[in-house]
């Protein structure tokens, strides 16, 4: 048969104050149960303790989350949270969660729950984790350590040497041993230089198809390696127990000396040559014309400058063979003179050169260089003429012949006495 229980009920903010033991009430407006306690008259209270709860709406409770590890509340924002959520909820020893959530849905099973949770914040104890948060570090001047694991794959404790190091400011990575690279990449750097040394010191350059040594100083190279050559800017010293030896099937060259108690070679590039040496005498030179005078420095004609070139650059087969001939290539030709001439003459001497062709009436030749002493005054000064420095020149690849003629560069027709050394430099 049907029972119906009567509790006493208050509106509003009414609260019962005396109920008799085992006593029900029950404020309409809060939904809030009352009892009287057993063993205090009139003693009122309003804490239930239920073995089971279940319910097919939403349970709520006002008051914050416990610390007893088993009490866990909806807060305001509607979000479940708790202290710690014990382990006996959920079939499980110890801890499982110990932050706020977002979202908890539940769908009960026969044997326990299945959630399915989306995590406001990271887990306070994890074994195995797919990622993890990075920050940025891009100035930090401190040591900070690389990390590093023992296998390729698979769970794995990460680990750190103090022997290798890195700081975020200067973008240096230090190993307290060597490096070691396999394989044909090895390992690729713009600058070497000493851990100990300063920035200023002895550094290796490694340019563009250029490699540079910098021995004391960072801006001067002692040693650079370009294009297959080695250039030393200083001394070179080889030494051996027995000996240095510098063996090369190309080139070496020096802008100083090289000193060896035995040389060997197919030849020596910047060697000096003296082309020439001349005593010349050019009779009634005249400068109006004007005339340009060649002679040779050997034979019956010696001295004796008096043919007149018709054209200096195409002169005739005979008068060729007043050319002086080039034995190589040569560069750095130069030519110094001593000049006496009749007062008011002012000889000047020119170069040119050419190749000589087989079988022809005609050479063709270009100028090279050219000088004059000026007007010479009164008397018998001896003047200079010189083509050096600045004035010196080298002959081209097809060049074997070279020409000297002398001429008047003022109006009057004057005698010259001339002597004449003409040098320069195997090229090749």
């Amino acid at each position: 048969m049907a029972s119906t229980i009567i509790i006493k009920n208050g509106t509003s903010s009414q609260s019962p104050t005396s109920l008799v033991a085992g006593e029900l009430g029950i404020n309409t407006t809060t939904g809030t149960l009352f009892y009287g306690t057993e063993g205090v008259s009139n003693k009122v209270s309003s804490s239930f303790t239920f073995s089971r709860v279940s319910s097919s709406g939403a349970i709520y409770m006002s008051q914050s989350a416990g610390t007893g590890n088993n009490v866990v509340i909806r807060d305001t924002s509607g979000k479940l949270i708790t202290d710690v959520i014990d382990g006996a909820v959920w079939g499980a020893t110890g801890a499982v969660l110990t932050t706020q959530m977002d979202e908890v849905e539940i769908e009960s099973t026969a044997t326990a729950p299945n959630w399915t949770v989306g995590i406001a914040s990271t887990a306070t104890t994890a074994t195995t984790a797919t990622n993890v948060t990075a920050t940025a570090n891009n100035t930090a001047n401190e040591t900070v350590y690389l990390t590093h694991v023992d296998g390729v794959s698979g769970g794995q404790g990460i680990e750190t040497d103090t022997g290798l190091t890195y700081n975020p400011a200067s973008n240096y990575i230090t190993a307290s041993g060597g490096i070691l690279a396999q394989g044909t990449a090895g390992i690729y750097a713009d600058k070497i230089r000493r851990a100990s040394d300063s920035s200023t010191t002895t550094l290796i350059k490694l340019n563009d198809e250029h490699v540079k040594i910098y021995a004391g100083s960072n801006t001067a190279e002692a040693i650079g390696v370009q294009n297959q050559a080695v250039k030393v800017s200083g001394s070179l010293h080889v030494e051996s127990p027995t000996g240095g030896h510098i063996t090369a099937s190309g080139d070496i060259s020096s802008s100083g000396a090289v000193e060896a108690s035995t040389v060997t070679a197919g030849s020596f590039i910047g060697t000096p040559i003296i082309l020439e040496q001349l005593s010349i005498y050019a009779t009634s030179v005249n400068g109006s014309t004007p005339e340009y005078r060649c002679g040779s420095g050997a034979g019956i004609e010696s001295g004796n400058w008096n043919a007149n070139i018709g054209d200096r650059e195409a002169p005739t087969a005979n008068e060729a063979l007043h050319g002086l001939l080039l034995p190589f290539k040569m560069k750095n030709i130069s030519l110094k003179a001593t000049a006496r001439s009749q007062a008011g003459g002012a000889p000047a001497l020119w170069l040119y050169t050419g190749s000589r062709v087989n079988g022809t009436s005609n050479y063709s030749v270009g100028w090279a260089a050219s000088a004059s002493c000026g007007v010479v005054g009164s008397g018998n000064g001896a003047y200079n003429i010189d083509i050096t420095g600045s004035l010196a020149f080298d002959t081209r690849t097809e060049d074997d012949t070279l020409f000297l003629y002398v001429s008047n560069q003022t109006a009057a027709t004057d005698t010259f006495r001339i002597t004449v050394i003409i040098y320069g430099e195997k090229a090749e």
